[in-house]
C-alpha cells in the first residue's frame, strides 16, 4: 500500500469541502461530522442536497448547529447539466465554492481529522493536481456488509494502491478527490463530466492530461457499509464492473486471472510438477498464500482507518474470505454480460464511450 509519513503544510489556503448527500446512509452523522472536525483553519463546507424533504437535511442542520464557527452552507436542488446524478447534485456547491482548492468527499465516508492539512500540504508541489485517499471498508452489520467491507479494504485497497504506486496513468475513483477548481476549468468544468457516469475517474484523466500528477495521502478514508443486503453488495459491485469494461476494457477484461478459483488451477497445471507437489497441494498452498495476503491488507486498512484488528476481525475473515473468492467469478460474468446499472434508485445503461444514459 502506497504510504508517506505526514506532511505539515507552510501555506494554508482556503479549501471548499464539498458533500453531496441523498438519503440516511450508515454513519451518516459521524461522517459528515468528520468534515467540521478538521484541524485546519481555512475551509468551508457546502452540503449539497438535491431534495429539500430529504431525511439527511434534519442532520446537515444539527450538525450547523453543533458547529456554529465552521463557515457551513446548505445548497438544495440539482442542476441538470447530464446524466450523472452525482455531478448534477454536486453543481450549484461547485459554482458556489470560493477556494481554488476543491475537496469532494462522499457522504457514506469518514475522514481523519489530519487529512485537510496533510493534502493541503501535497499541493504545495505544483506539479500536483489531484490528492485522493484510499478507500477501505468500515462500519459493517451483515454478512454481505462484511464481503463489501472485505473487498475494499483488501482487494480494492491492494489493487488501488498498486496502480498508483506505479504512476503510469490516471487511476481515481470518486470517494474522496481534491483538486484545484482552476484546473479543472481548464477542461470544460465540473459540468463537462456530467455525461459520464465514471465521473471521478474521467476528471482525474483530464487533471493527468494537463500535466499534473495524481498523489494519494497517508490517511485512509472510510466507507460505512452498514446493514447491506446480498442484492446491494451484488449490484454495487455489477455497477463497477460494468462501468469499467468501457473505461478500462483491457484490465476488466483480464481481471479473472486475478481470481484465485481461475488462477489456482492454471498455475498448479504448470507449476507444481516443477516443485515437486501434487496438484491440489500446490492450489492449497496458493490459497493459504492469498489468505495471508487478504489478512495483511484489512489488517492495515483497518488500523490506519483508526480501528482495532480484533480477534472478531480475524474470525470474520476466515468466514467472508472463502465465500467472496467463490462468488468473485460469478459476479464478473453478470457484469459483463449486461450494461444497464443501478445507482441512486434510478437505472442507467453505460455506453462504449464512458457515458450514460437514463432509462428509468
Amino acid at each position: 500500500m502506497v504510504h508517506r509519513p505526514p506532511f505539515k503544510s507552510k501555506h494554508q489556503p482556503q479549501v471548499t469541502i464539498i458533500r453531496p448527500l441523498k438519503g440516511l446512509d450508515a454513519n451518516l452523522e459521524e461522517n459528515l461530522e468528520s468534515s467540521f472536525k478538521q484541524k485546519y483553519p481555512n475551509f468551508e463546507i457546502l452540503i449539497a442536497i438535491a431534495d429539500a424533504h430529504d431525511p439527511s437535511v434534519p442532520i446537515a442542520n444539527k450538525l450547523m448547529e453543533k458547529y456554529p464557527l465552521v463557515k457551513c452552507q446548505i445548497l438544495i436542488g440539482n442542476d441538470n447539466v447530464g446524466p450523472n446524478p452525482k455531478v448534477n447534485n454536486l453543481m450549484k456547491a461547485y459554482r458556489k465554492a470560493q477556494s481554488d482548492i476543491i475537496w469532494v468527499l462522499d457522504s457514506n465516508v469518514y475522514i481523519n481529522p489530519e487529512a485537510l492539512g496533510t493534502a493541503v500540504s501535497i499541493f504545495e508541489n505544483q506539479k500536483v493536481g489531484l490528492v485522493h485517499h484510499i478507500p477501505c471498508g468500515g462500519l459493517n452489520t451483515s454478512f454481505s456488509g462484511k464481503l463489501d467491507a472485505l473487498y475494499m479494504s483488501a482487494t480494492h485497497a491492494r489493487a488501488y494502491s498498486a496502480l498508483n504506486a506505479l504512476d503510469l496513468d490516471s487511476m481515481v475513483i470518486g470517494k474522496s478527490n481534491m483538486y484545484r477548481k482552476s484546473i479543472l476549468d481548464n477542461a470544460g468544468g465540473l459540468e463537462n463530466f456530467a455525461k459520464f457516469l465514471s465521473e471521478d475517474n474521467e476528471i482525474g484523466k483530464a487533471i493527468w492530461k494537463q500535466g499534473y500528477l495524481h498523489r494519494i495521502a497517508p490517511e485512509l478514508c472510510v466507507q460505512s457499509m452498514g446493514k447491506v443486503t446480498f442484492s446491494e453488495y451484488l449490484s454495487r459491485r455489477i455497477r463497477w464492473i460494468r462501468i469499467r469494461k468501457y473505461v478500462v476494457p483491457v484490465a476488466t477484461l483480464l481481471e479473472p486471472l486475478t481470481f484465485l478459483v481461475v488462477n489456482a488451477p492454471v498455475s498448479a497445471y504448470f507449476l507444481a510438477p516443477y516443485l515437486n507437489l501434487s496438484f491440489y497441494s500446490f492450489i492449497a498452498w496458493q490459497a493459504l498464500f492469498a489468505l495471508a495476503s487478504d489478512f495483511v491488507m484489512l489488517s492495515v486498512t483497518t488500523q490506519r482507518g483508526g480501528n482495532e484488528f480484533s480477534s472478531l476481525q480475524v474470525l470474520n475473515l476466515l468466514l467472508v474470505w472463502p465465500v467472496s473468492e467463490l462468488l468473485a467469478p460469478f459476479i464478473w460474468l453478470l457484469a459483463i454480460l449486461g450494461s444497464d446499472i443501478k445507482w441512486r434508485g434510478s437505472t442507467y445503461r453505460c455506453n462504449p464511450d464512458g457515458t450514460g444514459t437514463y432509462l428509468r
